[in-house]
Formats: C-alpha cells, sequence, structure tokens
C-alpha cells in the first residue's frame, strides 16, 4: 500500500477510533447512571466496534505486510487471519449480551421489577446514532477514495451501530414515556443489540474466511475487468479472468488473445497498458498478471 493511501486510511480510522473510545465511555456512563440495560449493550456494541477500528488502524501502519526474501507477496493475510480470531472473540461478547438480556426477561417475567430508564440514557442513544451516521459518511468517502475492503466493512459497521443506536432509543422513549408495563422494551433492545453484534462479528469471520479460501472477487467486478482489458486496442478477446484478494490488496490474473502478427515488444506494450488500466481502476498496489495468446482465425 502506497504512503499516501496509507496515511489516508490511518487518519480516518484514527478520527472513528476517538469516537468510539468517546461513545463507549459516554455510552456505558449514561446506561449506568440511566438505569439502562439497553444503553448499557448499546455502549458494548460501540466497544466491538473500536477493536475493529484498532486492527486496521495497526495494519494501515504496520510493515509486517510488506514483501521480504521470504514472503514474495507479504504478509497481508495476517490481517484476516487476526480478523477472524477478533471476530470470534465479538462473537462471543454479542452472544453474551443476547444471554444476559435474554436472563433480564425472564427475571422481569417471574415478577422483578424494571428501574424506569433516565433521560440521560435516551439523550445518550440519540447522540450516538447521529454520531455513528456522521462517522458512516467520512469513514464511507475514504473507501470509496482509497477502495479499501476493510475501511468499506469498517463504514458499514458504523451504519449498523447507528441504527442499533437508534432502535436503543425508540426502546428507551417507549419505556421512559409510555406505560410501566412497556419498560420491558429497554430489556427486548439489550437482545437486539445483541443480534446486531453478533451479525456483525459473522460478517467479520466469513468476509476474512473467504479471502484466506481465494474467494474470487464478485462477477460484476470480473466483468468490469473483462471491458477494461477490451479497450485496449489490439486486444482481440478475453479468454479468462481470474481474481482474488491477497490480504486488502486484489489480484488479477487475465488471459488475453491478440493478432498472432504482433511482435513480442507489440504484446508486451499491450500488457504494460493493461496492467496500468486496472492499477488505476483498483489500485496501484493490486497485482496484475496478464497472459497473451495469439488469436484464432474467426476471432482476427
Amino acid at each position: 500500500m502506497n504512503k499516501d493511501k496509507s496515511e489516508v486510511i490511518f487518519r480516518t480510522t484514527l478520527r472513528s477510533a476517538v469516537l468510539n473510545v468517546l461513545l463507549t465511555i459516554f455510552k456505558y456512563v449514561a446506561g449506568f447512571l440511566g438505569h439502562s440495560a439497553a444503553m448499557i449493550a448499546d455502549a458494548t456494541h460501540s466497544l466491538s466496534d473500536l477493536i475493529t477500528d484498532i486492527i486496521v488502524l495497526v495494519f494501515s501502519k504496520s510493515k509486517v505486510r510488506e514483501k521480504d526474501e521470504r514472503y514474495d507477496y507479504g504478509r497481508g493475510r495476517i490481517e484476516n487471519l487476526i480478523t477472524i480470531i477478533v471476530g470470534f472473540v465479538i462473537l462471543a461478547i454479542g452472544i453474551s449480551v443476547c444471554y444476559h438480556g435474554i436472563a433480564k426477561i425472564v427475571r422481569y417475567a417471574q415478577g422483578e421489577v424494571i428501574e424506569k430508564p433516565g433521560y440521560i440514557a435516551l439523550i445518550a442513544a440519540i447522540i450516538s446514532m447521529v454520531v455513528k451516521e456522521w462517522a458512516f459518511r467520512f469513514t464511507f468517502r475514504t473507501a470509496q477514495k482509497t477502495k479499501t475492503i476493510a475501511v468499506t466493512s469498517n463504514a458499514w459497521q458504523h451504519r449498523s451501530d447507528a441504527f442499533s443506536s437508534f432502535v436503543t432509543a425508540i426502546c428507551i422513549g417507549c419505556a421512559i414515556f409510555f406505560s410501566e408495563k412497556l419498560r420491558i422494551l429497554d430489556l427486548v433492545a439489550v437482545l437486539l443489540v445483541g443480534l446486531f453484534i453478533a451479525r456483525e462479528a459473522i460478517h467479520l469471520i466469513v468476509d476474512a474466511s473467504n479471502i484466506l479460501l481465494d474467494k474470487s472477487l464478485p462477477n460484476e467486478t470480473e466483468e468490469l475487468i473483462t471491458k477494461i482489458t477490451m479497450e485496449e486496442e489490439g486486444v482481440n478477446g478475453v479468454r479468462d479472468v481470474l481474481t482474488r484478494q491477497i490480504g486488502r490488496d486484489l489480484a488479477v490474473e487475465v488471459y488475453i488473445t491478440i493478432s498472432g502478427n504482433d511482435t513480442v515488444r507489440q504484446a508486451h506494450e499491450r500488457m504494460l497498458s493493461i496492467e496500468k488500466r486496472l492499477q488505476e481502476q483498483f489500485g496501484e498496489d493490486t497485482y496484475v498478471n496478464v497472459h497473451f495468446e495469439p488469436a484464432e482465425d474467426e476471432e482476427l
């Protein structure tokens, strides 16, 4: 990853991490002072987002990914391996939150009285919703600019947290302003937030596992690669496109057919041009390998 791109990712993620630290502390305080189990669960959601921020921060600056004599392609996939481990930790957090939510609901059904949530919990949920939506927008802009999947994933986690806070705000509001029976919604929100956390964890695990297993890029991406390749003058056809990810960078192999009358120099220049086009589209750290063979008569 080039230095400028790494710096942009680092600054954006650092801003995100600082927001998550402040929100986590604020929401925990608001949850305890406001006697709201839902707000405490929502604070745990922000804490799980902070963990993923830390992963991106570490690997945006770390040199562990760079290639050396033993690792010709670098160690980019170590990031995915650690993401899977962290994903299981976050999944355990989500399951724990769900368990406590269910336990509280069971105790309520057995006659335990639920204390009315305080206004500070509702205010915290509204603030969290607004801040997290803002965080989604500036993180997603960086993701589009850098074409980095890790940052894109981080952005959507902000959006998920914003929606989680929205649900929490509704449940806390109903528990405050309506009948005493609706205070159970504060407990229901705990269960919902736990499910949000577990869902995010599963996405982290699945996405990172797909990269480790060399899953191909989406069909629309491979179609775009074919389109860009065919725009190169002298390319008669694209026989095959093979794609995968190496860490957060893309690897592309394109098999093209060109005129059998082309010289080696002409073929080489076409290959360099295709490589440049694809790196302009997907980032200069994209691994591009172009194979060429003479076209059949019908292709000519």
